[in-house]
């Protein structure tokens, strides 16, 4: 007679995979305050190379945000916006500055996804390649999510002198700044999405971890 069980132990596959997600996730996303100055610093380059153009109308600059407010803590990041059109003779110009917190926005998604990534049961060559594909999936989301904070500011504040959305637009472009920037589910959401992807890039054998095995008496 032949009978199946499902492996619940500490020591199937699966199991061991959940492990090691949840350890690496802890430590990733361990509030040490270097982790989080060293991650300011590359979203703030990220966002500096990929926004600003020194010979462009809109002018967008990441800066850090010094001296912190009391009540916004956690903020690191500021966005300047201007519009190098209208600039006074004293050299300013009409600017909206909007407070942003790096570790929400990019660093806890790609935490999410080195830890389920960097879980998967493969060799660590191909681990490594996961990983590099795994971070410029995630960033591109990251800078999604960027373009449409500043789309979205661009559009709320009449006075940098751009051309405004309609109603329809306007509401559909806030409603998207809502989810991506004000809060973070969907950055959640994108590196699960993101581990997905890669999983099927690669295999299906590397969910092994993530299904029960069944083995036969």
């Amino acid at each position: 007679m032949q009978l199946t069980k499902v492996k619940t132990s500490i020591d199937a596959p699966w199991n061991r995979g959940w492990i090691r997600c949840l350890c690496l996730l802890i430590l990733l996303l361990w509030p040490h305050p270097k982790i989080i100055l060293c991650y300011g610093v590359i979203f703030r380059a990220l966002g500096n190379a990929t926004f600003y153009r020194s010979n462009s109308d809109a002018v967008v600059r990441f800066c850090e945000l010094s001296p912190k407010p009391k009540e916004a803590s956690s903020f690191d990041t500021e966005i300047w916006i201007a519009d190098a059109r209208n600039v006074a003779p004293d050299g300013g110009a009409m600017t909206r500055v909007v407070c942003l917190e790096s570790r929400a926005i990019g660093w806890i998604p790609t935490a999410l996804t080195l830890a389920l990534v960097g879980s998967l049961s493969i060799p660590w060559r191909r681990r490594c390649v996961a990983l590099g594909l795994s971070l410029l999936l995630i960033h591109v989301f990251v800078l999604f999510s960027l373009t449409v904070c500043i789309a979205h500011q661009i559009n709320v504040d009449q006075s940098l002198g751009w051309t405004h959305l309609g109603p329809t637009f306007s509401f559909a472009l806030y409603a998207a700044y809502e989810t991506l920037i004000t809060h973070f589910g969907a950055g959640l959401v994108a590196a699960i999405i993101v581990w997905v992807c890669i999983c099927a890039a690669l295999h299906r054998s590397s969910l092994q971890w993530f299904y029960p095995q069944r083995a036969s008496l």
